[in-house]
Formats: structure tokens, sequence, C-alpha cells
């Protein structure tokens, strides 16, 4: 695409709707003047389209696209400024008529511009000549396109002091206010992860889906980053119950990863976690075993043993191993993962609470209850604080506890309790 320089000529003759600004009657551009700068335009755009014709006769192939195009773009040029000249009185009027409106645009500028300059782009206006008008607010334009920048990048930077006090509500709220105003990778990878956390899946969902098409647009079809916005794409799917979606995609990160980042790094094992969660959800427990177990090899080989991300995934597997019946191991790498998580995120992270509800709920179908009051009432109270009371998460937990509570609860001090949830969250939780 050809880009014309702005011009200091009476008009600019860039396009059909940059040379229709114009002024009011009490700045001096008479009928005639208009007429003769028009003639004026007609004959600079017929010279110039000669000249690219001309120059397309012995023009290589590389070059005849660009070319092609600057004179078809010069073909619509000249019939708007011949048709112009044809009716010089009603093009007049709809100059006069511009102008006014830009008026009324540079003096409601935000910029510091100085009335000096402005008092001389609205004479320039009345004699035809646009040029500083536009310079004026090419600058407004940068200003303003820097200001939402920094609006981007301070609703970024709340959300990430979100993260760091652990407030995911505020933390996807403020990712996604910056990922609106500047939907970059980096914001929009953001926003997904905490909208999914938040329990906000559509949202979450629109947003995989804008961040992988940016993704495929700025880097290619073949990237790792492409990758990782397939495979929290996939994650949205899942979430919303959109299975075979989900497994197609992640698929296509499983393999994308193999031919970018190779299958020795720390990033592929999210996806072969995250594919063999959703097969042991859709019951093909002995497909997702050893995806498993091949994730949970992959972070010990890149981060060691006492990382919050090896804690994630020996909860994942221990997941599976309970549905597949072998108990011993499942409460072996619960337990070894809660110890993790507390030397590395602490007790107060939504992520500790989940390890302690997964280990309660555990331990409660085994039918060993000593310690299962205290880990659901933990969890429960780092969940309210953390996630809210409206969370899928916290209105699970709540429903495991109120249902434990109904069954096992002693005494006064578990009334007590399942009167309190039912107070917060109604009269049939844990029904």
């Amino acid at each position: 695409m050809t880009i014309f320089p702005r011009s200091a000529s009476r008009i600019d003759a860039s396009g059909a709707s940059g040379s229709e600004i114009v002024g009011r009657d009490k700045i001096g551009l008479t009928a005639e003047e208009h007429h003769r700068l028009l003639a004026e335009t007609c004959n600079r755009l017929e010279a110039k389209h000669a000249e690219v014709v001309s120059a397309l006769r012995e023009a290589h192939d590389a070059q005849r696209e660009s070319l092609e195009l600057q004179r078809d773009q010069l073909q619509a040029q000249l019939a708007e400024a011949q048709r112009r000249a044809a009716d010089p009185e009603a093009s007049l009027a709809q100059m006069r008529a511009r102008i006014a409106e830009l008026e009324t645009l540079l003096d409601s500028t935000t910029v510091e511009i100085g009335e000096n300059r402005l008092a001389a782009a609205r004479e320039a206006m009345g004699r035809g000549d646009f040029s500083e008008a536009d310079t004026i607010f090419a600058e407004v334009a940068e200003h303003e396109a820097r200001a939402v920048e920094r609006a981007a990048e301070a609703a970024h930077g709340r959300g990430l002091i979100a993260e760091a006090e652990i407030r995911w509500n505020d933390a996807a709220n403020h990712h996604a206010e910056a990922a609106r105003l500047a939907p970059t990778y980096d914001y929009l990878i953001k926003a997904g992860e905490f909208l999914l956390r938040s329990g906000r899946n559509d949202e979450a969902v629109r947003s995989g889906e804008t961040l992988l098409a940016l993704s495929r647009r700025e880097f290619g079809a073949k990237h790792a980053k492409t990758a990782t916005a397939i495979n929290d794409l996939a994650a949205c799917y899942r979430v919303i119950g959109r299975y075979d979606e989900a497994e197609s995609h992640f698929r296509q990160a499983i393999d994308l990863d193999r031919e970018t980042i190779g299958e020795r790094h720390l990033d592929h094992a999210k996806p072969l976690s995250n594919l063999a969660g959703l097969l042991q959800e859709m019951g093909r427990h002995d497909e997702a075993e050893p995806m498993f177990r091949q994730a949970i090899d992959i972070v010990r080989e890149t981060v060691g043993e006492r990382h919050q991300d090896f804690a994630i995934y020996l909860n994942n597997l221990a997941g599976l191993l309970r549905d597949m019946g072998r108990n011993e191991e499942v409460e072996t790498l619960l337990r070894r993962a809660i110890e993790i998580d507390r030397e590395t995120i602490g007790e107060r992270h939504p992520e500790y609470a989940l390890r302690l509800n997964n280990l309660a709920v555990f331990l409660d179908g085994l039918g060993q209850f000593d310690e299962v009051r205290g880990f659901f009432a933990q969890a429960l109270e780092i969940r309210l604080s953390t996630l809210g009371a409206g969370h899928p998460y916290t209105l699970r937990n709540a429903n495991q506890y109120a249902g434990f509570l109904i069954r096992h609860g002693t005494g006064d001090d578990d009334a007590a309790a399942l009167a309190r949830l039912r107070d917060r969250f109604g009269d049939t939780v844990g029904c």
C-alpha cells in the first residue's frame, strides 16, 4: 500500500474523504479560487497517474503489485476530484461545513497546542490548506494512543498486584480491562487465565479465541506462543463441556510443542496434563495415566520436586488414581502436594485450598474423619477470601463441607458450623 505524504497544497487529494474538509463563509475562499484549486488537483493526479502507468510498462514482476495498487488508487482519487470540479458550488458548501466541524474538533483537543497554532490552522483551512490541522490531529491521536497504552499498563499492574495479594476476581477484572484497552498477547493471556480462575467461563472463551487469532496473525501458526494459546483455549472449552473441541485443541498444542520447544520442555507438560485430565473426565483412564506420568517426569527434570508446578501435577495424577481405586497412592500424592504447596505458595493460596479440599473429600470417602472437618473448613475459608462466595469452587467446597457435617457432625460446634453455612449459602447447601 502506498502512503502518500502530507502535502502543503491547498487541497489534500490523498483520498475521497481526505479532501472534503472545508470552512466557514468568513474564511476567505471564493468559489473561483476553489474551482482553480480543484483543477490543479485534477492536473496533478492525472500527471501522477500517467507516471505510474508508464512505470508499469517496464516494471519487474516484483514491482507490479505495488504499482497496480497505486494506479487504482490514483484512478479513484482522480474520479473524485473530477466529480467535485463538475459541481464546484456544492463542493465548496461541503468544504465549508467540514471546516466548521474541524474547528470544533480543534477547539476540543486535549493536547496543549497553543492558540497561535490553532489560529494558524483555522486561517490555512480557509485557503484550502489542511496540512497544519492534519499535523495537530496527528499529535492528538498520538497523545491519546499513549494515554490508552498507559491506562492498559496501569490496569495490568493492578492485575499483577491482585495476583500477588491472591484476589483473583480483582485480577480478572484488571487483566480483562488491560486486554480491552490494548489486546496484546501478554494482556490477553493473563485475562483468559484469571477469567477462567474466577469462573467467568464464557468471557474466558472469548478472550481465548481472540488470543489464538492474534497469535496466529502475529507469530504464525507454527510458533510456541501459538501452542500456548491453543492449550489455553482448549482449557476453556473443557471447562464449559465442549470436550471434542478441547481434545482436538490439546492434541494440536502437544504436536506443535514437539515441533517448536521439544518434548522435554516444562511448557510441554501443560497440554499433556490437561489432555490427560480431559480423558479422565471422559472415562478414558488407561490413556490418561501415561500422559500424567510423562508430565510429572518433565517437571521433575526441569524444575525439580520442590516446585509449585510439581505439586499441581501430583494432585492431577492423584485424582486419576482415585477414580481408578488405587487409594494408597492417592493419599501419598495428595499429602506430598500439600507439603510442597505449604513451602512454596503458602497456606493462603487458592491452590493450597484445592489440595486441602481434595484430601478432605478423599478421606471422607474412606471413612477417615479425624482430619476431614478441619480440611474442609480451612479450604472454604481460603476460597471465600480469595475467590469469593459466588465462585463455583467456593460453592462446591461449601456443599461438600455441609454434606460432611450433615452425615457425620456431632455436638453443638458442628451444628453451629452447619447453621453458618446455610445462613451464608442458603438452606439447600449440603442437600
